[in-house]
């Protein structure tokens, strides 16, 4: 089974036989096998598949392939070493970090899990944190030394912080916490 993240909607399955198209220089569309692929059409729409060659015409959303064999070889590794798991968390943690400033409010909210508690330090326009179970974004870069200046929720945040409304799910099995830690 094939899966596509699509940007703003998520990770769908598109089959064990996506609709594979490359386009040509005068820039129609034609089907084509999965090795001369260029893009996919899902759901009578096309995307570009990222790293592969650009289509010729047009402005394409770009979205990562994925198959039902590479989740079930992450998942089988994390059955035999749990602590797999917190590396592939940590993981996620640091590029999430990088990218942040660039990830929509509601697109944080679907990684609620990840999002790093909140700990005094420098923090750039665009930043998210966690206290407890609210999620901050800072509204411009500052420095935090310590516990009582510039905290996401306290007398001052409002000059620095930006609150996003949510409640964090539960904790999930694979791909998500290892049991007893974050």
């Amino acid at each position: 089974m094939h899966y596509a993240n699509i940007p703003n909607i998520g990770i769908i399955p598109i089959g064990e036989r996506p609709t594979w198209v490359k386009s040509q220089q005068n820039g129609i569309m034609i089907l084509c096998p999965e090795p001369d692929g260029q893009g996919v059409v899902i759901n009578g729409e096309t995307y570009h598949i990222k790293g592969r060659k650009p289509f010729s015409i047009g402005d394409y959303p770009t979205v990562s392939l994925f198959w039902q064999d590479d989740i079930k070889a992450i998942n089988a590794a994390i059955d035999n070493n749990p602590k797999i798991l917190l590396g592939v968390v940590a993981l996620c943690q640091i590029m999430l970090a990088k990218l942040a400033p660039e990830i929509s409010d509601e697109d944080i909210i679907r990684m609620a899990g990840l999002i790093p508690q909140w700990q005094p330090g420098e923090f750039n326009q665009g930043d998210v944190c966690r206290i407890s179970e609210q999620i901050w974004r800072a509204k411009k870069s500052h420095m935090s030394m310590s516990a009582d200046e510039a905290v996401p929720g306290g007398d001052d945040s409002g000059d620095y912080w930006d609150g996003i409304d949510i409640i964090l799910p539960e904790r999930p099995g694979k791909l998500g916490y290892a049991e007893g830690g974050e």
